[in-house]
């Protein structure tokens, strides 16, 4: 049976972001892959050789002539961008120096991705597993929460684009995650769900169920068995325990029903 490969209609995958850069500005990003507690916390790099920005009068991360910057005299600015494990542990870590910080995210709550799989099997709410950004960095005096989708980077004058404006910064930490690989098998990309954000695993529990809905309709042994089949790609950890959750779920709860 052809999986429907559309995500979930409340996570829109987001817009590939654009980086602008040249060769003197290139120094000026550390970047984190936001899949574990060391992800992106290793520090931040500023832009050697590389004019300051122009400081405008303004509140700290206000809205001044469309870019949120710093005010003369402040301190300086980071943005991190990706509010996973590598973006926390970033701004956790910068809770004591003399900096201003803003986190910024497409969601509004950090993932906990490791149960992720549990979620795809109905064994656990998304509640349980989506935290309130904001609630998280209640302790957290120097740091700002934007909710916004970063569209691009200018790495020249120190500036990251979203949909809700632009931020300026004075040092960027990029942390924004990885995305599912299908390792050149492109044949896959048509036909699976991935399992990488909660849209995904909303959608892919939604699809299990339904296909249990179906063979519980046909009479036929042939059509039952093929929409009872399902085939995992990958062994890693999320494979395997997604295989073992999804089992549990058809042999203990849904083989009552």
């Amino acid at each position: 049976t052809r999986a429907d490969p559309r995500r979930h209609p409340t996570q829109p995958g987001a817009p590939p972001v654009r980086v602008r850069s040249d060769a003197a500005g290139t120094a000026g990003v550390a970047t984190g892959a936001g899949g574990s507690a060391a992800d992106g916390a290793a520090g931040v790099a500023r832009p050697s050789g590389s004019p300051p920005p122009t400081v405008v009068a303004g509140s700290r991360a206000g809205i001044v002539e469309g870019v949120s910057i710093r005010r003369s005299g402040a301190r300086p600015h980071v943005v991190v961008v990706g509010a996973g494990f590598g973006g926390l542990a970033t701004v956790k870590g910068l809770r004591h120096a003399d900096v201003d910080v803003t986190l910024v995210d497409r969601h509004n709550y950090h993932l906990f991705q490791p149960l992720l799989y549990q979620v795809a099997s109905a064994l656990l709410d998304p509640s349980d597993i989506a935290h309130p950004v904001r609630s998280i960095l209640r302790s957290l005096p120097n740091c700002d929460f934007r909710l916004a989708t970063v569209t691009g980077v200018d790495l020249e004058q120190r500036i990251v684009r979203t949909i809700t404006g632009d931020l300026g910064y004075d040092h960027l930490v990029l942390a924004t995650g990885s995305a599912t690989s299908y390792f050149g098998n492109q044949a896959l990309a048509g036909h699976a769900y991935g399992l990488k954000d909660l849209g995904e695993a909303l959608a892919l529990r939604a699809r299990v169920l339904d296909v249990f809905e179906q063979a519980s309709r046909t009479r036929s042994p042939d059509a039952r068995r093929a929409l009872l089949t399902f085939v995992i790609v990958g062994a890693g950890p999320t494979g395997v325990e997604y295989a073992g959750a999804l089992s549990e779920l058809v042999h203990h709860v849904l083989k009552h029903d």
